[in-house]
């Protein structure tokens, strides 16, 4: 991963300061060299999580069959896992957005239905077209900004810079033309609903109506609609618009109730397993198919949690269908904290502190198991070919008196 100013770069032509790939077949052919028998682990960049590089170019080594992937799975390795670090678990967030989108339904029928009821009167001309980019403006901004937020934290707190170079900046250029593009549609359905409204007043004079006129000839319209509203009519011979608030409040609740229903498929689709599988086999699972250059056996060399979440299970169970050979972080129940990110940078703690290790397996009298439903799964898929999958929720006293914490 980057250190400090260093950013690591994946066949850049710099061996001796920046590129991964030649330090990598270096110190491997010179292993090699010594004893043609020992296999090469490698990790890859990014805190061994990102292996995507090796389509790009491959690690070549002078004997073949010799090389091993290390890769580390840990939820706050990406986005989609890390969301649950956030004070709330997948399981909350997908009840809570439920529950919001099922809320903000009955607003927007209500809305709808009260705008059937007055025979669906019109607004302005150009005023949906305006408040629909206003509201497209809005949901870009926040997510260009989301991605701002993902690029730096990429290229400090995760020292991933080739990853923030490489995925970021196409998203975030996605995402500003969608923005410019509602600005663009926001500036102009304005500007035509300005002329609409000056050629309703034109209209108005050249026909020489006043509005007893107007009065006397809006039959097809509400009894309560407005003056202007029968002035749009004298032009544009049929009904506009009794009460404007009534489609707007039915477009700004349709625009929530979206919104909710949103999150409510983000949530549950990104604790699913066929996400969790499409994921991986994307990210590092993909160099374990057959017949390509890069292909060779991967060795999960860290992984671990505190809870049985839906991210431990996924993981239980991709392990398992892969049958990948893993090791588990970590079994003491303490550890040595000797960096800290402060400002922006890793800085070394000297000298290192003792720290409680919640992901330990063992307790901190170093003979019972901290969490026991974390030794059941494990001891599950031992075997090889492993075939064990879980099937239940994640873990619970309610469930099961040997969940653990």
């Amino acid at each position: 991963h980057d250190w400090q100013d260093i950013k690591l770069t994946w066949g850049s032509g710099d061996p001796y300061k920046t590129d991964y790939l030649a330090a990598v077949e270096r110190a491997g052919n010179a292993i090699l060299d010594e004893n043609k028998d020992v296999l090469i682990f490698v990790e890859p960049l990014c805190f061994a999580k990102e292996l995507r590089v090796v389509k790009r170019k491959a690690i070549k080594l002078k004997v073949p069959h010799r090389l091993v992937y290390s890769v580390h799975m840990y939820h706050f390795f990406w986005a989609f896992t890390a969301l649950s670090t956030l004070g709330f678990s997948f399981r909350s967030a997908q009840k809570s957005s439920t529950w919001i989108a099922l809320v903000t339904l009955i607003p927007a029928v209500y809305f709808w239905l009260r705008w059937r009821y007055h025979h669906r009167p019109r607004l302005i001309p150009w005023s949906m077209t305006m408040t629909l980019s206003i509201y497209m403006a809005i949901v870009f901004m926040a997510l260009l900004v989301f991605t701002i937020l993902m690029y730096h934290n990429l290229n400090t707190v995760a020292a991933c810079s080739y990853q923030a170079n490489e995925e970021i900046p196409p998203i975030g250029k996605g995402f500003a033309v969608c923005l410019c593009i509602s600005v663009i549609m926001m500036i102009c359905s304005w500007w035509k609903r300005k002329e609409a409204m000056k050629d309703a007043d034109i209209c108005e004079s050249a026909n020489g109506n006043s509005d007893s006129d107007a009065d006397n000839i809006s039959e097809a319209s509400p009894p309560s609609q407005s003056k202007f509203g029968r002035r749009l009519d004298w032009c544009f011979g049929k009904p506009t618009f009794k009460q404007p608030t009534v489609l707007q409040h039915a477009m700004l609740a349709t625009f929530v109730c979206v919104v909710a229903v949103s999150f409510a498929i983000l949530f549950w689709g990104l604790a699913s397993w066929n996400w969790y599988e499409w994921h991986m086999d994307g990210t590092w699972g993909f160099v374990l198919e057959r017949g390509h250059e890069y292909t060779a056996p991967v060795w999960v060399s860290e992984f671990g949690a505190s809870v049985r979440s839906e991210f431990w299970l996924n993981t239980m169970r991709y392990l398992s269908a892969r049958d990948v050979d893993w090791a588990f972080w970590p079994l003491n129940p303490f550890k040595w904290k000797n960096s800290e990110f402060v400002n922006g940078h890793w800085q070394t703690v000297d000298p290192p502190v003792k720290q409680n290790d919640t992901w330990g397996l063992l307790a901190d009298d170093w003979m019972s198991i901290r969490y026991p439903w974390a030794l059941q799964d494990l001891k599950a898929i031992m075997a090889s070919p492993s075939t064990w999958m879980p099937n239940d929720y994640p873990c619970s006293r309610t469930i099961s008196s040997e969940c653990g914490g």
